[in-house]
Protein backbone atom coordinates (compact mmCIF):
# COMPACT_ATOMS: atom_id res chain seq x y z
CA UNK A 1 0.00 0.00 0.00
CA UNK A 2 -0.28 2.64 -1.51
CA UNK A 3 -1.86 1.33 -5.02
CA UNK A 4 -2.34 3.77 -7.86
CA UNK A 5 -2.54 3.36 -11.79
CA UNK A 6 -0.40 5.96 -14.07
CA UNK A 7 2.64 6.33 -15.16
CA UNK A 8 5.50 9.22 -14.11
CA UNK A 9 7.87 10.87 -15.98
CA UNK A 10 10.30 13.48 -16.26
CA UNK A 11 10.21 16.43 -18.34
CA UNK A 12 11.88 19.45 -18.97
CA UNK A 13 9.41 22.67 -18.66
CA UNK A 14 9.91 26.51 -18.81
CA UNK A 15 9.30 28.13 -15.47
CA UNK A 16 7.26 31.17 -15.07
CA UNK A 17 9.87 33.63 -14.05
CA UNK A 18 10.02 36.14 -17.12
CA UNK A 19 13.71 36.91 -15.65
CA UNK A 20 14.86 33.57 -15.59
CA UNK A 21 18.41 33.43 -17.24
CA UNK A 22 18.02 29.47 -18.14
CA UNK A 23 14.78 30.08 -19.46
CA UNK A 24 16.34 33.01 -21.71
CA UNK A 25 18.88 30.39 -22.66
CA UNK A 26 16.25 28.15 -23.89
CA UNK A 27 17.75 25.58 -20.69
CA UNK A 28 14.71 24.22 -19.13
CA UNK A 29 13.75 23.10 -15.53
CA UNK A 30 13.72 19.24 -15.07
CA UNK A 31 10.29 18.10 -13.50
CA UNK A 32 8.59 14.88 -13.05
CA UNK A 33 4.80 14.65 -14.00
CA UNK A 34 2.32 11.43 -13.00
CA UNK A 35 0.30 10.80 -15.70
CA UNK A 36 -3.52 8.83 -15.54
CA UNK A 37 -6.73 8.31 -17.08
CA UNK A 38 -9.85 10.02 -15.04
CA UNK A 39 -13.31 9.81 -17.35
CA UNK A 40 -11.38 8.39 -20.54
CA UNK A 41 -9.31 11.36 -20.29
CA UNK A 42 -5.73 11.72 -19.81
CA UNK A 43 -4.39 14.23 -17.33
CA UNK A 44 -1.11 15.02 -15.98
CA UNK A 45 -0.12 16.05 -12.79
CA UNK A 46 3.40 18.01 -11.11
CA UNK A 47 5.12 16.06 -8.58
CA UNK A 48 6.63 17.40 -5.83
CA UNK A 49 10.33 16.10 -5.30
CA UNK A 50 9.23 14.52 -2.13
CA UNK A 51 6.69 12.20 -2.83
CA UNK A 52 8.66 10.98 -6.06
CA UNK A 53 9.97 7.68 -4.14
CA UNK A 54 6.37 7.20 -2.66
CA UNK A 55 4.49 7.32 -6.02
CA UNK A 56 7.05 4.98 -7.54
CA UNK A 57 6.45 2.36 -4.80
CA UNK A 58 2.46 2.96 -5.45
CA UNK A 59 2.83 2.17 -9.17
CA UNK A 60 5.23 -0.82 -8.59
CA UNK A 61 1.96 -2.00 -5.84
CA UNK A 62 -0.62 -1.25 -8.55
CA UNK A 63 0.85 -3.13 -11.39
CA UNK A 64 1.54 -6.12 -8.78
CA UNK A 65 -2.24 -5.97 -8.16
CA UNK A 66 -3.18 -5.98 -11.51
CA UNK A 67 -0.93 -8.64 -12.54
CA UNK A 68 -2.80 -10.46 -9.80
CA UNK A 69 -6.19 -9.69 -10.69
CA UNK A 70 -5.30 -11.09 -14.59
CA UNK A 71 -4.73 -14.08 -12.66
CA UNK A 72 -7.47 -14.67 -11.06
CA UNK A 73 -9.79 -15.11 -13.94
CA UNK A 74 -8.49 -18.61 -14.95
CA UNK A 75 -7.76 -19.55 -11.40
CA UNK A 76 -11.37 -19.36 -10.55
CA UNK A 77 -12.52 -21.15 -13.77
CA UNK A 78 -10.16 -23.90 -12.86
CA UNK A 79 -11.39 -24.15 -9.19
CA UNK A 80 -15.01 -23.67 -10.35
CA UNK A 81 -14.70 -27.19 -12.97
CA UNK A 82 -12.52 -28.88 -9.76
CA UNK A 83 -15.57 -28.23 -7.58
CA UNK A 84 -18.06 -29.36 -10.17
CA UNK A 85 -16.45 -32.38 -11.13
CA UNK A 86 -16.07 -33.56 -7.30
CA UNK A 87 -19.35 -32.95 -7.35
CA UNK A 88 -20.26 -36.08 -10.00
Amino acid sequence: WPVIQGSISNVRKPCININCEACRRGDKHPATIFTYWNAQKRRCLYVPKGLTLELKRALRNGRKLENMMKEMGPYLIREYRRKQASKR
